[in-house]
This record gives structure tokens, C-alpha cells and sequence, in this order.
């Protein structure tokens, strides 16, 4: 993506940077919590 953009990147290079660090922690976050969720799920159903 930032090669299609190259112009803009030196431009904006912190907004980018930022971008790309908050959206990395949201999914890592995002797929960590649906993680622990099932993990949950699956705890409570075998115990039932």
C-alpha cells in the first residue's frame, strides 16, 4: 500500500506510521479477545 502511495507517505509518513500501529494492535487485540471468548465458550459447554 505505501508503495502505491509513496508520494504521500513522505508527506504524512507519522499519520501513516500511526495508522498502521493502531490498526495492528486492534486486530491483534480484536483476534486475542475472540481468542479467550471461544476458549470461554468451550469451558462453560463441557463442563455443562
Amino acid at each position: 500500500m505505501c508503495i502505491l502511495h509513496k508520494d504521500h507517505v513522505v508527506e504524512h509518513g507519522f499519520s501513516w506510521m500511526a495508522v498502521a500501529l493502531l490498526g495492528g494492535a486492534m486486530y491483534i487485540a480484536g483476534v486475542t479477545a475472540i481468542a479467550k471468548f471461544l476458549e470461554k465458550r468451550a469451558l462453560t459447554a463441557q463442563q455443562a
